[in-house]
């Protein structure tokens, strides 16, 4: 028979002891006894080690805050209830003659917000801008607001004071003679029960009111009275001055007394005006 061939492998010539076998040796012994071999791994470095502790508490701080001022989110402050600052600076050391105040014409304060409210629908809500109408560019919105006061209908109206140191104002109705309305070849058609008187009463009102929300059941509640007066063609009249803080809120509902009362119409701004609005007069004092 042929000699069999017999492996041996060869030894390093500084393995002396003949019991210490090669790399190759042990890689191939390893896979004929439990086919892999026994890995070792470096050990984390003290640097990463801290970072990743690092990262992880600034994730628990993060969190925590998180819920700490979603807890307190009943405690942000209300940005209607903010003071307005002042932007007339250093008005106040001007001096002041009486030439110079009898050149300080009344001001004429529209609402930025108006509507009617009925007391035998209370959560009847009157539309927005009923008059806006559809065009090529858009949406057109007329700057008109309905008027409506009637036994059972009231308007609540709000306004921003205006100006500096015009803090005397007075609620008032200014309604043309239907020959001026005629004149200016109006549309816009009064309806007013001969000389009506309406009440007018402040609310208790601490943020601009939202128009698309402002029903009977939703208005604020009344504060106090602040006069009467009559409408009437033809003439201006309202209410006694009061003061009026600068920049402050106004919010006042116009209601009829008696049975007899129908005012319908749309504010108009152009002249001759049909309104009603806050007239301003000044509140300084002459100085010396």
């Amino acid at each position: 028979m042929a000699p069999t061939a017999v492996y041996s492998p060869v030894k390093h010539e500084h393995d002396d002891s003949g019991s210490n076998t090669s790399e190759e040796d042990t890689f191939l012994g390893g896979q004929r006894k439990g086919g892999a071999t026994k890995s070792t791994h470096e050990p984390l470095h003290p640097l990463a080690l801290w970072t990743f502790i690092a990262c992880l508490s600034l994730c628990v701080v993060n969190i925590a805050l998180l819920l700490r001022e979603t807890t307190r989110a009943e405690s942000v402050v209300d940005l209607d209830k903010l003071d307005r600052p002042s932007t007339y600076i250093d008005l106040d050391t001007l001096e002041w003659t009486e030439e110079r105040l009898a050149k300080l014409p009344p001001i004429v304060n529209y609402p930025i917000v108006m509507a009617p409210v009925s007391r035998m629908q209370p959560h009847r809500v009157w539309p927005e801008d009923p008059r806006a109408w559809m065009t090529h560019e858009g949406m057109v919105s007329p700057d008109e607001q309905e008027v409506l006061v009637t036994q059972d209908v009231s308007m609540i109206v709000q306004f921003r004071v205006l100006d500096h140191k015009m803090e005397r104002c007075s609620v008032v109705a200014q309604i043309p003679t239907e020959a001026e309305i005629r004149a200016r070849n109006r549309d816009n058609n009064v309806d007013l029960d001969g000389v009506t008187t309406v009440q007018v009463y402040r609310l208790d009102a601490q943020r601009t009111l939202k128009r698309r929300e402002l029903s009977y059941a939703t208005k604020p509640p009344r504060r106090e009275h602040i006069g009467d007066f009559k409408v009437s063609m033809g003439h201006l009249n309202g209410t006694a001055e009061f003061d009026c803080k600068e920049r402050s809120l106004q919010t006042f509902e116009v209601a009829c007394p008696g049975r007899r009362c129908h005012i319908n119409f749309w504010q108009d701004r152009d002249k001759p005006v049909l309104a009603f609005y806050l007239r301003q007069t000044h509140s300084l004092v002459k100085k010396a």
